[in-house]
């Protein structure tokens, strides 16, 4: 158990300095040390966890983190299908209203100036 920790640990060191290294531009490198700690952080803790016994639960909070990262990428998408939701209904309104007779908003202007007052 403790040559794969060590093993790990070395892997690790290996791959992050030629991660590291590759690297064109320093303005990214800030980024990829922090990610790098915290992949470093989750080798070190790995074994308490086990030891622990809970595997299960950080699988849990891991899952609730992306699941949460995806709704946030995924919000602009669903932003412009509300916009387009939102325009069809009105454009439903509308036309209801002129089957009625009637032109849309008509009217509209007689309640802004009671409510105004």
């Amino acid at each position: 158990m403790w040559q794969d920790f060590v093993m790990k640990l070395v892997s690790f060191g290996i791959l992050s300095t030629v991660v590291l290294n590759l690297m064109p531009k320093e303005t990214y490198k800030k980024y990829i040390r922090l990610t790098l700690g915290f992949l470093l952080i989750l080798i070190i803790a790995a074994p308490a966890i086990r030891l622990f016994g809970q595997e299960h639960r950080i699988n849990e909070i891991f899952q609730d983190i992306f699941s949460r990262v995806e709704i946030l990428e995924a919000q602009p998408e669903f932003d412009a299908a509300g916009e387009a939701y939102q325009q069809l209904l009105k454009e439903l309104y509308e036309e209801q209203i002129r089957e009625m007779g009637e032109e849309p908003w008509q009217g509209t202007e007689e309640l802004e100036k009671s409510s105004e007052n």
